[in-house]
């Protein structure tokens, strides 16, 4: 999906929240942080390698940002552990039901991108 497609299925998935802000940035993030005045990143880990992606990140970021910008990691249930991008986009790819692992809106994203291939 496009970047506006993926911006579009965040903003109608968590529409009932009225205190989240939906970006883009092609930035380093630590200069988006700095640009927006945002002190903490949070970050989501699954498995003990994305912890090891997310411990270098860190020290980047923090690093870069002379100190400034801190990082939260939030860890997966055990059950959605396992989930990646990739294997629900091959599930949708090869028609399978990807209802139990993304929005509503992004099932059907799914189902007009294959019908489309």
């Amino acid at each position: 999906f496009s970047t506006e497609e993926k911006i579009n299925f965040l903003k109608e998935s968590l529409k009932h929240l009225d205190n989240i802000v939906i970006d883009f940035t092609d930035k380093l993030v630590y200069e988006y942080c700095f640009e927006k005045n945002i002190g903490t990143i949070i970050r989501g880990v699954r498995t003990i390698t994305d912890y090891q992606s997310e411990n270098q990140l860190f020290y980047f970021n923090y690093e870069l940002s002379n100190k400034k910008v801190d990082t939260v990691c939030l860890f997966a249930k055990t059950e959605h552990s396992f989930l990646s991008s990739s294997m629900v986009k091959e599930l949708a790819l090869f028609k399978g039901d990807v209802s139990k692992y993304v929005p509503p809106i992004v099932v059907q994203g799914f189902k007009n991108k294959c019908s489309m291939q």
